[in-house]
């Protein structure tokens, strides 16, 4: 599988990929690619947890945390950890659900959101949201409009 992404998650994932260099990662972990998501205040990851009443700064350094756990390995360009590569295949699923050509910010949002790994998943469950519910929101947000 090889995504066509947006150029706002393509510049997450290349600011996630800087971020795992420079710490001689072997691997782009959930995450960094969260973190490189949620560090955009205008972004749409931070538009969308403000308006579901949670604030990504309490997610930060349970996030921090991980990444630098991560095996440091060689200078290498690190790849998509397996974790990861399960988020963009669930992504890529949910845009080909909804008819888009391209994975796009909420795709990303709505594959974490299904998933029950932590820390993103104790943090999203203050929101009290459901994944139907974030899904319904996230399709409001969007209306009828195809990312192509």
């Amino acid at each position: 599988m090889n995504p066509q992404l947006t150029e706002a998650v393509a510049e997450a994932l290349q600011n996630a990929m800087q971020a795992a260099e420079s710490k001689r990662q072997t691997e782009i972990g959930e995450a960094d690619l969260l973190t490189a998501l949620f560090a955009d205040p205008q972004g749409y990851f931070s538009t969308f947890a403000k308006g579901a009443q949670l604030n990504p700064h309490d997610l930060f350094p349970q996030l921090q945390k991980i990444a630098s756990a991560t095996y440091e390995g060689s200078p290498k360009q690190p790849a998509l950890a397996g974790s990861l590569q399960a988020i963009f295949y669930e992504a890529q699923m949910i845009a080909t659900q909804w008819s888009d050509s391209y994975i796009a910010s909420d795709h990303l949002l709505l594959a974490f959101w299904k998933k029950r790994k932590e820390p993103f998943a104790s943090w999203k469950n203050k929101s009290g949201l459901t994944t139907e519910q974030v899904e319904k929101k996230i399709k409001e947000i969007r209306g009828h409009m195809k990312i192509d």
